[in-house]
């Protein structure tokens, strides 16, 4: 099939969102009930929906973060791609890393 036949009628996506205290977890189990089959949600940042308490490392508020949304995970069986940004670097430095974060 090429790009120009390429059907994404099934395609989704907002770039908008609720915050993880403000209805998110409900909005998304929603949307799922209502087009089942969904395989695939993607997270820009975690920093875009986040807007719980903050304290502490930034870790720790990934890792919280995530653990709530795991909950759709675990009951609709998907998968959530979470994109993180990794240079914190600054621009001149991060042109010396030859490595990449996967």
């Amino acid at each position: 099939m090429g790009a120009d036949k390429l059907d994404i009628s099934r395609l989704h996506m907002t770039t908008a969102s609720f915050g993880l205290q403000d209805g998110l977890l409900e909005h998304i189990h929603n949307f799922l009930a209502a087009y089942p089959g969904i395989g695939l949600i993607i997270v820009d940042t975690l920093e875009h929906i986040r807007n719980t308490e903050t304290a502490g490392s930034m870790y720790t508020c990934d890792y919280r973060d995530m653990i709530r949304l795991r909950e759709i995970t675990d009951k609709h069986r998907l998968t959530l791609y979470n994109y993180a940004y990794v240079n914190m670097l600054g621009k001149k430095r991060a042109r010396n890393i030859k490595t990449s974060v996967g």
